[in-house]
């Protein structure tokens, strides 16, 4: 590609040079391959193919091309009846032409350009040229150069139009450029002419394969179509889109098979061929076709005549709304879909077309000269039939009706003219009334720029611009081919059925499409290889199937285990990531569901009647209490130590709960916090209990009265408070230091059980050492006060709940560490309402015994009695000296008050 450019542009340069060289030679030789009107403002050439063939050597033109002289046609359509005629576009100026006949040539389309363009002579208008030197006969032009005058024409030409094939057009388009003349192709594909440091006064009108191809593409996804024969007509057209399949702008999913070529050159067998194929091998719902209409018409006619019918067609603007494609059967070629321009537009240039005749279009010379080539050949009067000057329609119909039936390609060319007139429009400064400038100092770039961002309503679309790479922004009506008999010499009609842009996309109002054979809309036509593979399933290529089928036959296969496809026509499915799972058509990963601790489970339930079992009685216990606070039983346990240990063995019940809340962060620092004040209080509590009785009966008062204040209560409740708030201040700043998080557990079943997550499980730790310790010194005071008063040595019970809140620690310790979820946080539960009811029950339950079972033991004689008894003992059996007198100082009073600072003086 980079030589091309390199040698494209070296060509232009000496192109130009040695053209300007012959600029001036050429107009000694201008023959009819070039006309022009010349009473006007300002000039636009145009190039037509308007022959077939060029002679080198005798330099002459044959075999007119009916298509192009309507391109010719076009051009001067659009001049004198959209531009001269509009008042308000260019008031006060006119627009005239210089119109060169390339005759399929590079060589003569290029001198003829140069001619024009570098020349200062022009030839006199053809309409001055008498009638009897127009003559042409059937296989060359004559030349009217010697009945043709040279005139100084100053009047600047604005821009070029054409030409037809890309190899000419590239051609010209290095030399307007070298010369900075503005040039609009109206049938140019090639993407060569994209580069604007190339070609950057190149433009071009007509639709590119590459946006026809996207608007084609957008309607088979809207249809659903994944597999079409093609049919490329024209050699030009099979040049340029053959590229385009295969290429990255074709969709993975999209494949043509087969795709047959019908050259410039086909032949009758080549339509025939092609049509067997269709309706004995093939048998397609649908069929796109594209390209030239000459051969598309041919085609179509055999397939009317071989009777080829229930096939739905898909094609472009060149030939679908062609009105004598629209004489062909319904049956044949009915509910056809394609893409087309404003049909109105091609009415009007119909009704243009059908005006002319021998006197009022002189102004184009190849029209009269082809009409006298094809009369003469007829072996017709000519003279006679040129001076009635009207043209009889069976004639029409029997020599030129390839002028007469309008080709899209037309509407193109006006649309270029009309961005020329538009474009001085604004070079000039003028308004609905007069032009600011009119002056003949004419800027070409200045023009070029303007002409890159004009915008206007033209013939093909309401809003006409050109892109950055020079192509015209189109938007094409999408329209259906539907069955009418009421337009005379039409079997259809093209009804638009939505509109396509290349910003919009695609819009279609569904419910008017009627398909082949007068289906309903819903009924669509089906072109598929392979059905689509939904969500949940991806496409398997068989490598048994051809390479060009692969990319539109496929297998359906399900997503493997653990693994989804959320598109349609998934190349593989995906893993689904941690803690999710497929969902019921494998389309999305969902997350697992949270399982929470369900009220209605076994464990809950037997939880929630042991922890109603637990308030029960501690309700009752702790009102037993409040009532026999006076009594000996109550006040031998101290009461307000009772009190804080009812207390913390009430808060077992709401701490348990916490275990059976949906986990979030608070609640697993909540329940941190509260497990270790509930155990460690209950343990405080029974410490300090037991230490405060051993201390009452076995320290000797008098001489050591420095230890009386350990033995009060408030004491006690300050040793409570200390040890409590060190053990949280602890908690607190392993906290800090290492947060507690919430962890997701998933089970074998694809759930999440969330569970409280402790780093280093600091938690366990510091709460086993509290405990621990607390144990061992609870179990020590409660041996060494085994031989106490009966109503006040709480002793055996001491260390019966001791051992049974060890036992169910270590059996439940390893529950912490090795479970996880719902099934731990049950056993926690279970755990602290258990540490809880063990103290409440072997401490407590002997004192209701005795409170309301044997009350006779629960009196102030009984244990006076017993305070005597267990004085005497010590006193016998004590390794120390005491004095009776030491002994009478100590009150019996003052030991029931567990307060030995109340003594008898």
């Amino acid at each position: 590609m980079k030589h091309l450019k390199l040698f494209l542009r070296f060509y232009s340069f000496y192109s130009w040079c040695i053209l300007y060289q012959f600029a001036s030679i050429q107009v000694q030789v201008q023959t009819l391959k070039t006309h022009s009107k010349f009473v006007h403002n300002f000039q636009v050439v145009g190039v037509f193919s308007n022959s077939l063939y060029f002679n080198t050597t005798s330099q002459q033109c044959s075999q007119y091309s009916l298509r192009d002289i309507q391109f010719t046609q076009a051009m001067i359509y659009a001049i004198e009846e959209l531009i001269n005629n509009n008042s308000t576009l260019l008031p006060a100026i006119n627009l005239g032409w210089i119109i060169i006949d390339s005759c399929s040539s590079r060589e003569s389309a290029t001198l003829d350009l140069a001619s024009a363009l570098l020349s200062n002579k022009q030839p006199v208008s053809i309409s001055e040229i008498p009638s009897n030197n127009l003559k042409h006969n059937s296989t060359e032009c004559s030349s009217a150069a010697n009945s043709t005058t040279y005139n100084y024409d100053p009047i600047p030409k604005i821009g070029v139009i054409g030409e037809k094939s890309d190899l000419i057009t590239s051609l010209l388009a290095g030399f307007t450029s070298s010369l900075r003349y503005s040039q609009i192709g109206y049938e140019s594909f090639s993407s060569i002419l994209d580069d604007r440091h190339l070609y950057p006064y190149f433009y071009r009108s007509s639709a590119a394969t590459s946006i026809q191809t996207q608007a084609f593409l957008n309607i088979f996804k809207y249809f659903n179509w994944n597999r079409l024969p093609l049919v490329l007509t024209g050699s030009a057209e099979i040049i340029n889109i053959l590229p385009l399949i295969g290429s990255s702008s074709q969709p993975s999913s999209l494949c043509f098979d087969p795709i047959i070529k019908l050259y410039d050159n086909y032949t009758v067998k080549d339509l025939t061929d092609t049509i067997l194929q269709f309706k004995n091998q093939i048998k397609p719902n649908v069929i796109m076709i594209f390209g030239r209409e000459t051969i598309i018409y041919s085609l179509l006619k055999h397939a009317e005549i071989h009777n080829l019918t229930g096939i739905t067609y898909i094609g472009g603007y060149s030939w679908l709304t062609s009105p004598r494609i629209l004489t062909i059967r319904a049956d044949i070629i009915g509910g056809a879909i394609g893409i087309a321009f404003n049909t109105s537009s091609l009415e009007h240039f119909s009704s243009y077309l059908n005006r002319l005749d021998f006197c009022n279009n002189k102004e184009n010379p190849w029209f009269l000269n082809a009409w006298r080539q094809k009369l003469l050949q007829a072996g017709l009067d000519v003279e006679k039939i040129f001076k009635n000057c009207k043209i009889d329609n069976k004639l029409k119909q029997q020599f030129f009706s390839e002028f007469y039936n309008v080709d899209v390609l037309s509407t193109i060319i006006m649309d270029s003219i009309l961005a020329f007139a538009y474009t001085l429009r604004d070079t000039l400064g003028c308004n609905n009334m007069t032009c600011l400038r009119q002056s003949y100092n004419f800027d070409r770039d200045q023009f070029n720029r303007i002409l890159s961002n004009i915008k206007f309503a033209g013939v093909t679309s309401s809003d006409v611009t050109f892109e950055s790479d020079g192509s015209m922004e189109l938007s094409f009506d999408v329209v259906n081919l539907q069955e009418d008999s009421t337009i005379l010499d039409r079997r259809l009609r093209p009804v638009k059925i939505g509109y396509w842009d290349d910003i919009k996309g695609l819009i279609i109002e569904q419910d008017k499409i009627i398909w082949n054979g007068n289906g309903s809309w819903f009924d669509i036509p089906s072109s598929r290889c392979s059905s689509d593979c939904p969500p949940g399933y991806y496409k398997y290529q068989d490598a048994m199937v051809g390479t060009n089928l692969r990319v539109c036959c496929w297998e359906c296969l399900e997503c493997p285990l653990n693994q989804i496809s959320n598109t349609t026509n998934s190349k593989q499915c995906t893993q689904c990531s941690t803690f999710t799972s497929p969902n019921a058509n494998k389309s999305s990963c969902v997350d697992f569901p949270i399982v929470y601790v369900k009220s209605n489970s076994p464990l809950s339930i037997i939880i929630i009647l042991l922890a109603s079992l637990h308030f029960i009685c501690l309700v009752f216990i702790w009102i037993t209490i409040v009532i026999k606070r006076n009594t000996p039983v109550v006040k031998g346990s101290n009461f307000i130590l009772v009190n804080v240990l009812l207390f913390f063995i009430g808060m077992s019940i709401p701490t348990s709960s916490l275990f059976l809340l949906p986990i979030s962060l608070a609640v697993c620092q909540a329940r941190m916090f509260a497990v270790n004040i509930t155990q460690v209080g209950i343990y405080l509590t029974i410490l300090c209990k037991t230490n405060q009785v051993s201390l009452i009966f076995k320290n000797p008062i008098i001489r050591k009265k420095k230890l009386i204040y350990l033995t009060k209560s408030y004491s006690q409740v300050i040793l409570i408070l200390t040890v409590l708030v060190i053990s949280t201040g602890v908690l607190v700043c392993l906290s800090v230091a290492m947060p507690v998080k919430v962890n997701q557990n998933p089970t074998l079943d694809n759930q999440i059980q969330l569970s409280c997550y402790v780093p280093n499980n600091y938690k366990t730790i510091s709460l086993s050492a509290w405990l621990g310790v607390i144990s061992m010194t609870c179990s020590i005071l409660a041996y060494k006060a085994r031989k106490l008063p009966e109503n006040f040595n709480e002793s055996r019970y001491i260390f019966l709940s001791s051992i049974l809140i060890l036992i169910v620690y270590l059996c439940s310790l390893p529950t912490f560490i090795i479970l996880t979820g719902i099934v731990a946080d049950s056993v926690a539960a279970l755990t602290i309402l258990i540490f809880g009811m063990s103290p409440m029950f072997c401490l407590f339950v002997p004192k209701l015994y005795i409170i309301y079972c044997r009350p006779e033991f629960n009196t102030k004689q009984k244990a006076m009695a017993s305070i005597t008894n267990f004085t005497v003992n010590r006193f016998n059996h004590s390794r120390h000296e005491y004095s009776i007198r030491d002994l009478n100082k100590i009150s019996p009073q003052a030991l029931i008050s567990n307060d030995p600072s109340l003594s008898n003086n």
